[in-house]
């Protein structure tokens, strides 16, 4: 959160203004300072210096994010991957939106994240936006939107980085841009391995028990070339492929994805752009389910889902109209006021930046490629000069409009009941899911001080084909065609953002080597005494239920949950109100020679303290959840025979949820080499009315802590850094009943690098450093899953 101001050899009276970051949420960018709602971002260089081996790891350093389980996804099942921010009803299937490059990266069959596609090395930035979203991007931006930048392909860059350590753990990733010709070529690759470890806890462990393994290995091929006048066409294809071992020898799942998009950007007059994109996706899944006696000396097949396969296609665009000439920038240097957040965290007080864009200089007002396009970085170079006249654009009246449209075909193919040897029962379950929507944002300046937002979005969606063939021994058993069904969806919001003038002038950024600014940004002149900001939004957002959620049945362990085909949407309606209050004084610093990346290091601020508290509310209605119906052993139709020990659930819809809570942040600047941060959510997320479950009413939500906590230090000495980070996660429930408790914990990361030369540096990392146990699930038998042990990495990294 802390700023950094710096008289960089200019007098106090003439401040050298920069054009201030921005963040995408509206699929536009828009500075950060005048957005109406939380947002928190992580650079590449927060990115590459986190102890954590996956980026999901690394986002654990935001209290408000969760994965459906505490486990990581190196070696988690991929449907326990979904997504919740603030605690919005954590299940397999995300609750938030997450993007890569513009482009939805849940499953289109379940709704999880397989994590492993994402870049590590290749990230630009990460921008994370709670509670909003839900106006711009429609369906499943229920919970807030995560978006996934890679560097685009601008320029001659290569990279290689390569990291080895506990449990045979393996990651190597390489980055190859070349300009050839008229075009771009960008080469990415990564591939992660490692033979895991136990998942159960040691006390209960036996001999079926075996390490949960993964191997994932990807391969993207990205073509950038202007195309017409103003017009810059990107090409992309991926090939994606994993298999992970579930912690007995029988369990195991398998992805296999190809992915094709086409992105276009123009700017055809000063006063509009444009982009578009064009994506098509092919993937399969894979799995086997068991169940293991309670001596954990055997296990027998449960199911084997040997084919999930999914299609989708899409199609985005999305226009921004300046109303007002994009020269129109107050030249007063009193209304840029400036703190910059810690790695981004929470909402900016006057100025905030939060974090830096890779190898960007700033983004324009116009001209940016938008977040439906790789070039969002590309159109962002060059063009810092149109923020450099100073001010910020708080007098210009801008309007985002677009569409999109989204189709989805997907089916399991599963045998179940084992009997003699042989599976006994299959069954195909699928359907189509279709929707389309249109959007316009608009946002102007009330007051000089005061901006504001207004939006509505309108999405329609259509569900066909929906099966459920049944086979038992190779004849028809059943054959079950679900009807038609549609809707139409209505997503408005509203904010304002008043950033008050004070005595903390112009934008100011942090050392990247801290994670937290644009690595070519450059702080400014000033003197600052206290900067404060304050905000407001609601919102009401949308998640229509996957396919998954709608035809399919699952098993872990020996908890057997059914889909249910007469799901209702999911409807939220949200707020939030939020402080930063920025105090301290800028000093001068002698400069530092070079980065890592061979570019200056800006000076920064010396006892600067921030301080932020946002409070939120979340009224969801209808929310999937899986309700237990029963405990074995039973025999249920549609679900089967569940064994003693295991739980029968079926998915229903919740009549309401209550989610509501605040967040506290805080970090202090104590030199300009040493930098501490700590965040803490209190979140109550509580069923209120259920008519289906009137045993859940009052109860909390399952796998949501009620508090949680994180902190850390940033330390550099010459061509050292040190970054430990402690996390604390407070006790949560397994179940919906709440009578599964999963302890709180404790778990400490660090991670240290030291510089080379130019371009080259080694690293070491250590997750869960202390080796505390963390449960990750708890079953009724009394069976306790654990997470991550202490893992060591070793690495090193060069690039040119």
């Amino acid at each position: 959160m802390a700023g950094s101001l710096a008289f960089a050899g200019a007098a106090e009276s003439e401040p050298v203004a920069l054009s201030p970051l921005f963040v995408t949420a509206n699929r536009t960018a828009e500075a950060a300072e005048l957005m109406p709602f939380s947002n928190e971002t992580f650079t590449s260089e927060a990115v590459r210096g986190s102890p954590n081996v996956t980026v999901d790891g690394l986002l654990r350093e935001m209290p408000g994010f969760s994965l459906f389980r505490r486990s990581d996804s190196l070696v988690a099942n991929p449907s326990t991957q979904g997504v919740s921010l603030r605690g919005l009803g954590p299940s397999g299937a995300s609750r938030s939106l997450i993007l890569l490059d513009g482009v939805p990266l849940i499953d289109p069959f379940g709704g999880w994240v397989l994590w492993s596609k994402v870049p590590r090395e290749s990230l630009a930035r990460i921008e994370i936006v709670p509670g909003a979203g839900g106006t711009a991007w429609g369906n499943a931006a229920l919970g807030g939107v995560i978006q996934l930048f890679t560097e685009p392909a601008v320029g001659s860059r290569q990279r290689f980085a390569a990291r080895a350590g506990s449990y045979q753990t393996l990651d190597l990733e390489a980055q190859f841009t070349e300009p050839v010709g008229a075009g771009t070529l960008q080469l990415l690759g990564r591939m992660l391995s490692t033979d895991g470890y136990e998942t159960v806890a040691e006390e209960q462990r036996g001999p079926i028990d075996v390490p949960a393994s993964s191997r994932a290995r990807w391969a993207t091929m990205r073509w950038r070339q202007p195309v017409g006048d103003g017009v810059t066409a990107t090409l992309t294809v991926r090939r994606f492929a994993e298999s992970r071992g579930n912690g007995t020898p029988y369990t195991r799942n398998t992805s296999d994805e190809t992915f094709a998009s086409l992105a276009l950007a123009g700017q055809p007059s000063t006063r509009f752009q444009w982009n578009a994109t064009a994506y098509g996706q092919q993937q399969d899944f894979t799995s086997t389910f068991s169940a293991v006696n309670a001596t954990r000396t055997a296990e027998t097949p449960a199911s084997h889902q040997f084919a999930v396969p999914a299609d989708t296609v899409g199609l985005a665009w999305v226009g921004e109209w300046a109303h007002d000439s994009a020269a129109r920038w107050n030249d007063r240097g009193d209304e840029l006021g400036g703190a910059n957040r810690g790695r981004g965290t929470g909402v900016p007080p006057v100025g905030l930046a939060q974090a830096g864009m890779s190898r960007g200089t700033g983004v324009p007002p116009v001209g940016f490629a938008g977040t439906n396009s790789p070039d969002h970085g590309a159109a962002a170079a060059g063009a810092s000069e149109v923020g450099a006249r100073g001010g910020r654009a708080s007098d210009e009246a801008r309007t985002v409009f677009g569409f999109d449209f989204r189709d989805v075909r997907g089916e399991t193919r599963e045998d179940s009941a084992y009997v003699d040897g042989a599976f006994t029962r299959r069954r195909f379950a699928g359907g189509r899911q279709s929707m389309a929507g249109a959007f316009v944002l608009h946002r102007r300046a009330l007051a000089p001080d005061v901006r504001a937002s207004l939006g509505l979005r309108a999405d329609g969606w259509l569900e066909t084909d929906g099966h459920r063939r049944d086979f038992l021994r190779g004849e028809p058993a059943g054959d079950v065609a679900f009807g038609r069904r549609d809707g139409l969806e209505l997503s408005p919001s509203a904010g304002v953002a008043w950033t008050p003038k004070s005595n903390l002038m112009g934008y100011s950024f942090m050392p990247p080597h801290l994670g937290e600014s644009n690595p070519l940004g450059y702080s400014l002149a000033g003197r600052g005494t206290r900067a404060v900001r304050l905000h407001a939004s609601v919102q009401q957002a949308f998640r229509r239920p996957t396919l998954n959620e709608l035809y399919r049945a699952f098993r872990v362990g020996n908890v057997i949950t059914d889909g249910n085909p007469a799901l209702r949407t999911e409807n939220v309606t949200s707020g939030e109100i939020g402080a930063t209050v920025t105090a301290g004084r800028a000093l001068p610093t002698a400069p530092r020679s070079t980065d890592r990346r061979d570019q200056e290091i800006p000076p920064v601020n010396r006892g600067r303290l921030t301080l932020g508290v946002t409070g939120f509310w979340n009224e969801l209605r209808d929310s999937v959840a899986n309700v237990t119906i029963a405990s074995g052993p039973v025999t249920l139709p549609g679900i089967g025979f569940v064994p003693a020990g295991g739980e029968a659930r079926r998915k229903h819809n919740l009549d309401r949820t209550r989610v509501r809570g605040v967040t506290l942040e805080a970090a202090w600047t104590f030199t300009d080499a040493l930098r501490f941060e700590a965040e803490y959510l209190f979140n109550d997320a509580r069923v209120t009315r259920a008519g289906v479950a009137p045993w859940l009413i009052g109860r909390r939500l399952a796998q949501v802590p009620e508090q949680s906590a994180t902190a850390g230090v940033s330390w550099r000495r010459g061509r050292w850094t040190l970054s430990p980070r402690v996390r604390w996660m407070g006790q949560q429930f397994e179940d919906d009943n709440n009578r599964l408790p999963l302890a709180a914990a404790t778990v400490i990361d660090v991670a240290v690098s030291a510089t080379l030369s130019r371009s080259a540096e080694v690293f070491a990392s250590a997750e869960n450093l202390f080796d505390h146990r963390v449960e990750t699930g708890r079953a009724a038998s009394g069976l306790v899953s654990v997470g991550t042990p202490r893992l060591l990495l070793v690495g090193f990294r060069v690039w040119r």
